[in-house]
Parts: C-alpha cells; sequence; structure tokens
C-alpha cells in the first residue's frame, strides 16, 4: 500500500519492475510487475484516493484486509 509511482520502472530487459527497498533493513527489493498487477494498478490509477494520496493503490483498513484474506481462504481449492 506505500507504493508510489516511483517505485515503477523499466527494466534493462524491457519489462516493468517495482523497485523498493525492505523497511526494517533498507536493502533494496526488485520485483518484476506481472501483467495481472499492472492491471490492478491501472484500474485504480485515477481514483481520487490514489491521486490525492500519490499512491498506486488505495489504503485499507488492516481489519478489511483480513477480511480479504479469509474470503480468499474459503475459496475452493
Amino acid at each position: 500500500m506505500l507504493l508510489n509511482p516511483s517505485n515503477l520502472v523499466k527494466g534493462v530487459d524491457g519489462n516493468d519492475w517495482i523497485i523498493t527497498k525492505r523497511k526494517k533493513t533498507q536493502y533494496p527489493v526488485k520485483v518484476p510487475l506481472l501483467p495481472e498487477a499492472l492491471n490492478i494498478i491501472l484500474k485504480y490509477e485515477n481514483s481520487p484516493r490514489t491521486v490525492v494520496s500519490n499512491r498506486l493503490l488505495s489504503k485499507i483498513s488492516n481489519q478489511k484486509a483480513n477480511s480479504y484474506l479469509e474470503e480468499i481462504a474459503e475459496l475452493p481449492k
């Protein structure tokens, strides 16, 4: 939820990457951005919440995140 547009970069391979740092150690992290994740980011890029906060995704409460995780856990395998 803390990702902002500056965390998205084009890699030397021509693909999109998320580059950030770990919170505790400040160790750099580079993660390839999968097409599904990019679609989610693009879906919310013009949302008032993301525009005002300069984030890629809207911030949700811990309670809501846990609720979503419970829904995912209940999905058939």
